[in-house]
């Protein structure tokens, strides 16, 4: 399988971002608010205040996962029947991050490690992890033209015009709204964590 050194792992993280930015954004509907909550809605508090792109930058850097980790994270959400919202993406991209390292990675480190890194429950993970790979049956093999197909893909979204000059409106979610800015891939605010030097992101 292709390995790190032969992709820009920041094209490949912004690629990502810009696909899930528009897919959620695509996702924004009043049914999709409607009925029982998913293990991997956020409340608005939840959402991290950082963009996607900064978020999986953050995966990168501080759970050492290389460009092919984040190729095989898309894959999998390709496969997952789990349509993308902005309640949802975040958490989305945390479980399919994490059982792409798993299975990609041989030193990759335990559920526990990348809970406390990202500020997620370890029980919300482990359940996460469960849901995501019951859906996709356990189908995590990759097959390396299509690995290169879909890195090619990623790379090609990344020189597409910047959705962050996209607004977009909030997504009423009964009393509490999460901004559409929070999809974009700049920081939208700047909380205690960042200021006081902590490296966690809010899940």
């Amino acid at each position: 399988m292709p390995t790190l050194e032969q992709y820009d792992v920041k094209l490949l993280c912004k690629g990502f971002a810009e696909e899930l930015i528009r897919e959620a954004i695509e996702g924004h509907s009043h049914e999709n608010y409607e009925g029982d909550r998913s293990v991997f809605d956020s409340e608005a508090e939840e959402v991290p205040m950082v963009g996607i792109y900064e978020y999986l930058k953050r995966w990168v850097r501080w759970g050492r996962v290389g460009g092919e980790v984040i190729v095989a994270a898309r894959m999998y959400l390709k496969r997952c029947s789990i349509k993308k919202t902005p309640v949802n993406v975040y958490r989305l991209l945390f479980v399919s991050l994490l059982v792409a390292v798993k299975q990609l990675d041989d030193q990759c480190r335990s559920n526990m490690y990348y809970s406390d890194l990202f500020c997620t429950p370890l029980p919300i993970t482990n359940t996460m992890e469960a849901v995501f790979l019951t859906d996709l049956d356990f189908r995590l093999s990759i097959d390396p033209q299509e690995f290169v197909v879909a890195a090619s893909q990623l790379l090609s979204l990344a020189s597409a015009p910047d959705l962050k000059k996209t607004p977009g409106p909030p997504v009423a979610l009964g009393h509490s709204q999460i901004p559409m800015i929070l999809l974009t891939t700049v920081v939208t605010a700047t909380i205690s964590c960042y200021t006081t030097g902590l490296m966690n992101v809010l899940l």
